[in-house]
């Protein structure tokens, strides 16, 4: 199964694991998780059915979440560094890791796929490479214990970048494992509803209606969403009824307690969650201001308020 082959596929349809590649490569390149995975996504004519659809995303999220470890065991069995292996093999060898030890995907399985796509994406002299290599790495016994110092436990093992490990490290010492640990625990999807155009009980009977699970979040406005798919495919998210934001980034805003008429200025704005849940509870006639995080990011906040209808949204200069 796979959306209809694009011309440089030379015929063969776009799978699952194919897209997630695609994305990983086009992710390295430059831009956000989110927006890269959606992009891919929305090429495919006709669209990846929801099953298919998740499992690309899920491919894709789980290996950029423990790319760090995933590097360390390829890195053991190629002849130079992946990172200069040529980016499609790259992908390929990262993701197909990433489904036999995360995913419960057979080895065999996971192997046979990644080789057909090495092949497929025209890497066919790497292919003998992509299946040793990936049956070695996931057989390699690597634990916690192969990290003494604490900093590349961190980085590698866990899979923390390095400025948030050595932040963990000073602030949590030993204490810092166990919660880094935590991190992967199955992740929920939570989402803000756009209280300015809709409420709870309607927008969690909306998903429902889609085939989504909904259950309410920790305080009103928030729910918690296991979406069949790209949360961007739906149709309530088109019409601009939620936004998908983390809890922590939801509690951020909430704190801030806005009130109509007042102003609020976000500095580090992007992609505008947490503005724009501020303009969420100061209603019309109140101004929510941001300021850019990163050059690259200038218009996500204003797409996320036109998208929710929320108008009184100033982005000023980025940093």
């Amino acid at each position: 199964m796979g959306c209809r082959p694009p011309p440089e596929s030379g015929g063969q349809p776009v799978t699952p694991r194919r897209l997630a590649v695609k994305a990983l490569i086009h992710q390295e390149q430059a831009g956000y998780a989110n927006l890269v995975l959606d992009a891919e996504l929305k090429k495919c004519t006709p669209p990846l059915d929801s099953r298919d659809a998740a499992f690309a995303a899920r491919i894709f999220y789980t290996t950029l979440e423990r790319l760090p470890l995933l590097d360390y065991r390829i890195n053991q069995f190629t002849k130079k560094p992946v990172a200069k292996l040529d980016a499609p093999v790259r992908a390929v060898l990262r993701a197909g890791l990433a489904q036999a030890l995360y995913m419960n995907v057979p080895l065999p399985a996971a192997v046979n796929e990644s080789v057909k796509l090495t092949r497929a994406l025209g890497k066919s002299s790497a292919a003998g490479m992509v299946n040793a290599v990936l049956r070695r790495a996931a057989a390699a016994d690597v634990s916690e214990a192969d990290f003494a110092d604490p900093l590349d436990r961190l980085s590698i093992y866990y899979c923390l970048s390095r400025p948030v490990a050595e932040l963990f490290y000073a602030q949590f010492g030993a204490e810092a494992f166990p919660l880094a640990a935590a991190f992967y625990e199955k992740p929920k999807t939570t989402i803000r509803v756009n209280t300015l155009r809709t409420n709870d009980t309607a927008l969690t009977a909306l998903l429902q209606q889609e085939g989504h699970t909904v259950t309410p979040g920790p305080w009103p406005g928030a729910l918690v969403v296991e979406f069949a798919g790209s949360p961007a495919a739906s149709a309530a998210f088109k019409k601009g009824l939620f936004h998908v934001q983390g809890l922590a980034s939801q509690f951020a805003a909430l704190c801030v307690d806005a009130q109509p008429g007042q102003q609020v200025l976000d500095l580090c704005a992007a992609p505008g969650g947490r503005v724009c849940r501020g303009a969420f509870y100061m209603r019309p006639r109140s101004r929510a201001c941001g300021r850019r995080a990163r050059a690259d990011m200038e218009s996500a906040p204003t797409v996320v308020a036109l998208r929710l209808r929320i108008y009184p949204i100033v982005m000023a200069s980025s940093v």
